[in-house]
């Protein structure tokens, strides 16, 4: 099944079951701050938790809801929506930068250090066409929405994207697609004094929704293959030991290793190099300080 497919699914079925629901605001926050995970566990919990956080909070029957109640449950779940989508951001950029850095130290053969920070759009155009037509699907076959929506939109084809094997060396960019798309989810998730009457007017809700659902299938289907990539580098005895490693302990390495690197800059003769270095080691830290 895909990932439209399955949001097109938990759409359906959850709208038959409820009006309008509240995140649990608290179990989310405990998430985003808990640091007992390591970065691959944490981001797939937080993933999960953006998935179903969606549909509850966008599964709608507009019939069994007033506009007040619909705005107040948006004004309540969609800033914690944000939320997850920018700690996601923050894991993204310590996976796409520190993490892979250090994997590349490891064994340079899985991740060589000249392939670390090439392409800073990794989107291609036809993906972002691809996104049209998925918006156009998810607002034919998700019952929620209304269908004479559908005739004020010219219909996309859809774009046949050949896939490409994506492999360890690529983690980088795909990450940074991932990150690109999280941009876009945080651009649609406006802040809650931004959430007004204008934003349910029908027409208005039901493309935003369809919008953020297609980017979510994307960033899902991205994410699919993270996943599949950590599995393999996890074969590796020394790389399963840094990709299970709990987030407070690579805090407490950073924090060690950059304190070590102050220390010798005192000392130093070679205060450019040793400067760089301390640069380095303080570019790390800060990728993991918002973890």
């Amino acid at each position: 099944m895909t990932e439209v497919a399955k949001l097109i699914e938990g759409m359906n079925k959850a709208v038959q079951h409820r009006k309008a629901a509240l995140l649990m605001a608290q179990k989310i926050e405990q998430l985003l701050k808990s640091v007992d995970y390591s970065v691959e566990k944490k981001k797939q919990q937080l993933m999960q938790k953006f998935t179903a956080s969606v549909i509850q909070s966008f599964a709608v029957d507009r019939g069994k809801i007033s506009d007040a109640d619909l705005l107040m449950a948006l004004k309540h779940n969609v800033p914690l929506l944000r939320a997850i989508a920018r700690k996601l951001i923050h894991l993204n950029y310590y996976l796409s930068t520190t993490f892979i850095a250090d994997i590349a130290s490891i064994d340079k053969n899985t991740i060589p250090n000249e392939l670390l920070g090439e392409k800073e759009f990794p989107i291609r155009k036809q993906e972002l066409e691809a996104l049209e037509h998925t918006v156009y699907e998810l607002l034919e076959k998700i019952i929620i929405f209304d269908n004479k929506l559908l005739g004020k939109f010219e219909r996309k084809e859809h774009v046949l994207i050949k896939e490409e094997k994506i492999e360890a060396k690529d983690m980088s960019t795909l990450i940074k697609k991932q990150t690109e798309l999280l941009y876009h989810l945080d651009a649609k998730l406006p802040p809650a004094a931004q959430l007004n009457e204008k934003i349910i007017k029908k027409t208005v809700f039901d493309y935003w929704i369809a919008t953020i659902l297609a980017l979510v299938a994307k960033l899902n289907h991205e994410y699919s293959t993270e996943v599949r990539i950590f599995k393999e580098l996890k074969q590796h005895e020394l790389i399963k030991a840094k990709i299970d490693m709990k987030i407070r302990h690579i805090m407490k390495e950073k924090s060690n290793v950059l304190q070590l690197k102050e220390g010798r800059i005192l000392m130093a003769d070679n205060l450019h190099k040793m400067d760089d270095e301390w640069k380095e080691q303080s570019m790390a830290w800060h990728a993991v300080a918002d973890l």
